[in-house]
């Protein structure tokens, strides 16, 4: 029997689970993928098709993958710019700490970006009228200085301040 608890609420946390936007002919993103069949059957194939065509669309930004068999489908996954580092053997002890390392940067990364971004908002008045030898500038605004450009600049970020979208691929 169902019993309801009386003044129990639940509050929105803000952590939508398919907070990755996706075209509607596309899956629904945060997604678990699971491709079985034998052995030359098209599930490499498959899988590449689908990252590159979510890449094409933006919601695909990294792939990790852990696999002793890339190499062998180097070919089929050229074309998702996957980064030499990002490959992993399954027989690493260190893989899943690694990669969770990792994925923990680029949360830093977009954490960092945001708080330097809502700090340059709270000085863009102040920024955009100076140089760097004003003396109203802080040690923290300097931080947004460009020595190339000689200017102010407000922060950027790889993925434009969105969440990036992170594919593990295991093939074996």
């Amino acid at each position: 029997k169902t019993k309801s608890i009386p003044n129990l609420k639940f509050k929105d946390l803000g952590n939508d689970a398919f907070s990755v936007s996706t075209p509607t002919e596309h899956i629904s993103l945060n997604s678990v993928i699971l491709l079985v069949a034998k052995k030359q059957s098209g599930k490499t194939f498959f899988a590449s098709n689908l990252m590159n065509q979510l890449k094409q669309v933006k919601a695909c930004d990294r792939i990790f993958v852990i696999s002793d068999t890339f190499n062998s489908n180097k070919k089929m996954m050229e074309h998702l710019d996957i980064k030499r580092e990002d490959i992993f053997s399954p027989n690493d002890p260190n893989v899943i700490p690694e990669i969770t390392k990792r994925i923990e940067a680029e949360r830093d990364d977009l954490l960092e970006y945001r708080q330097n971004l809502k700090m340059y908002n709270q000085y863009r008045q102040t920024l955009e009228q100076a140089n760097r030898y004003d003396t109203d500038i802080t040690e923290e605004m300097l931080i947004f200085y460009n020595p190339d450009t000689g200017r102010f600049e407000k922060p950027k970020h790889k993925y434009n301040g969105r969440k990036p979208a992170i594919f593990i691929f295991c093939d074996g």
